[in-house]
């Protein structure tokens, strides 16, 4: 069967053979027919390949759209030895979705050569709209232009419109993909080729296109070429000298690594919104006026509201610093602890907070609670304390012996200290006031009395088989809660609670 007689999908179909003699040619010539489903455009693909058969090893930005899509077909199906053609421009492995100079390129050198000036912000950059009265505006100009926004059918916000079907409008946000059970992690999630059989996540997709970094080693998404044509990561793609600070780094499409493009003016942008000059979270919005934003969507419960209990949170947590909180809430750990947060119900407690995870985003959302007043002081080392002892029971196999251990007790308060020429004791108190005044009344009224402390403190009750009895354990922090500001408040608290008759203290 010779070339001038055999069907087109029959000749791509060997071609692709002898890069793969494992492929089954009967198949590839249904996935060819899939791909290119008019006979006259197979010929054509057909003709090209036979002259230039490089074209499915690395050169394919020289061969037309459907060549490409072939190409990219034929890799996600698995077939070996097909390679995916960079950029002839930027030299990164990306969706050659665009034409330049006779050559197939990716979207970001195509805008290069077609970019001109806005008509309101004169910046030369991509268009991506046009007013009613002809004016191209670009991106950000775009985001602002009142006439041009349209309601949305699927949220109702007024924005621009992303898709249309039909009468219906959608934005950016409701226009994703359709979701599906992805076919490889299994997950629902938005797919590509939902409506098919077996249908692949983005993340699933990727991975189908990962090959051993030459420069790393790792098996990455091919973002670039070697100039010997073997791949890169985005990473080591990426590397080159800093135009800054002249170091070896990944660098951004400016030149410029991560730490100089913070810190260049070229970079600082006025906000849409204020009006502020500085980097920007996402395009057009600070990252001031996104954090208020992000809590709000983060602290947004299964009803779409923000339950009134946690109100005081958002506040508190609008109140920190909009970089910091940004990067906080940026992590996948932190947004499922704001969720199940966001999911419970009742006020704002300590315990609430105990029995969400994990404990480093926890620990943070509580210091921030504690600073704003939403949540009293509380001493964190001896609430773990206390958890590291429970822990330590469960871990006692006898079940008699775990009955006695969980059988003891502790109380949380405050530990006074006496010392000088009398043996050092330590008396313990449920309460602050009583300690403070009996810490001063002590030093006062002996000369053999020359120093006293009130430290925040635990009192551990337990049984003791060695012993056969009772053993009391003193826990204290150290921190000096005496002769402080505020310790003339509490001694009037004190005065104010306590029973002359049996010197009985009882808080207000």
């Amino acid at each position: 069967m010779t070339h001038a007689t055999a069907a087109p999908e029959q000749v791509i179909a060997a071609l692709v053979a002898r890069i793969d003699p494992t492929a089954d040619q009967d198949h590839l010539a249904a996935l060819i027919r899939k791909v290119v489903p008019y006979q006259r455009n197979r010929s054509k693909v057909a003709d090209r390949l036979v002259d230039r058969p490089d074209l499915l090893t690395g050169a394919g930005a020289q061969g037309s759209a459907t060549i490409v899509a072939l190409i990219a077909e034929l890799r996600t199906r698995g077939v070996d030895g097909i390679v995916a053609p960079p950029c002839p421009f930027c030299d990164r492995v990306v969706r050659l979705s665009h034409g330049r100079d006779g050559l197939r390129c990716c979207k970001s050198c195509w805008k290069q050569v077609h970019a001109k000036p806005c008509a309101r912000c004169a910046q030369v950059t991509t268009m991506v709209r046009r007013t009613d009265g002809g004016e191209s505006l670009c991106s950000r100009c775009a985001r602002v232009e009142p006439s041009l926004h349209e309601k949305c059918s699927g949220c109702g916000r007024l924005t621009l419109p992303a898709r249309r079907d039909g009468d219906m409008v959608l934005c950016k946000n409701c226009s994703q993909p359709p979701t599906a059970t992805c076919s490889s992690c299994g997950r629902v999630k938005p797919c590509l080729q939902a409506d098919t059989a077996a249908p692949p996540c983005k993340n699933c997709a990727d991975k189908l296109r990962a090959e051993p970094c030459s420069a790393c080693g790792h098996s990455r998404v091919v973002n670039r070429r070697a100039p010997d044509g073997k791949p890169l990561c985005k990473e080591c793609g990426s590397r080159g000298n800093c135009a800054g600070c002249r170091r070896v780094r990944p660098l951004r499409s400016s030149g410029l690594c991560q730490t100089c493009h913070k810190h260049d003016t070229a970079t600082r942008l006025a906000c849409d919104r204020c009006g502020a000059m500085g980097s920007q979270h996402r395009l057009g919005i600070c990252v001031a006026c996104a954090w208020p934003e992000e809590i709000r969507r983060l602290l947004t419960g299964p009803n779409g509201t923000v339950r009134p209990d946690i109100e005081p949170v958002a506040a508190a947590l609008a109140a920190t610093d909009p970089a910091t909180g940004l990067n906080w809430t940026a992590r996948r750990r932190t947004q499922n602890m704001l969720a199940g947060f966001a999911a419970a119900s009742g006020p704002v407690t300590h315990t609430q907070l105990d029995e969400l995870t994990p404990a480093t985003a926890v620990a943070h959302l509580r210091a921030v609670l504690v600073d704003a007043g939403v949540l009293p002081a509380r001493d964190e080392r001896l609430t773990s304390l206390e958890r590291s002892a429970e822990r330590r029971v469960a871990r006692v196999k006898d079940p008699t012996s775990r009955k006695i251990l969980r059988s003891h007790r502790i109380d949380h308060g405050y530990a006074v200290h006496l010392g000088g020429r009398i043996n050092p004791c330590w008396v313990f108190f449920a309460d602050l006031e009583p300690a403070l005044a009996f810490g001063r009344a002590g030093r006062m009224s002996s000369v053999d009395i020359r120093s006293y402390g009130v430290m925040a403190a635990a009192r551990e009750l337990r049984y003791d088989d060695s012993r056969g009895g009772d053993v009391h354990t003193l826990y204290v922090t150290g921190n000096n809660l005496d002769r402080g500001p505020d310790e003339r408040q509490a001694l009037q608290r004190w005065l104010a609670g306590v029973n002359p008759d049996s010197s009985h203290f009882r808080p207000a």
